[in-house]
């Protein structure tokens, strides 16, 4: 999966309820075969802090870089993104499933939780799921 799938995925998201309410957002795309992580945040949304907890989370090893910002924000429907990029060693973790791609989406909910949704691929079938964190 590449980035642009990602963005794509995020413009849908945008338009949802949960974000207009409490705007936090992030997504990112975790490789096996790369330790390059690249995602988008909603600016004034979730804090570096909070975003580089869910990576560590979802980073087989734990172990992450630090958080690069790339370019800068974009405003897109009324909100405003910047994409970053960091680093992930092992790829993601084997608690996603056993796959080499995972891409990755939070965002808070209104009763305050974080919905996390994750699209990965096992044996070239698609999966999709969902956890309150």
């Amino acid at each position: 999966m590449k980035l642009t799938l990602l963005v794509a995925a995020v413009g849908l998201l945008v338009a949802t309820q949960a974000i207009a309410q409490d705007k936090k957002f992030t997504g990112y795309v975790i490789k096996a075969n790369t330790e390059v992580v690249e995602g988008v945040m909603l600016v004034d949304g979730y804090s570096p802090a909070e975003l580089m907890a869910f990576i560590r989370e979802d980073c087989a090893s734990g172990e992450i870089g630090a958080l690069k910002y790339l370019g800068q924000p974009q405003k897109k429907r009324g909100h405003v993104f910047q994409k970053f990029q960091t680093s992930c060693l092992g790829g993601p973790s084997p608690r996603i499933g056993q796959t080499s791609t995972a891409s990755v989406e939070v965002e808070r909910m209104p009763d305050g939780r974080n919905m996390t949704e994750y699209t990965y691929s096992v044996s070239g079938n698609m999966l999709y799921s969902r956890y309150i964190r």
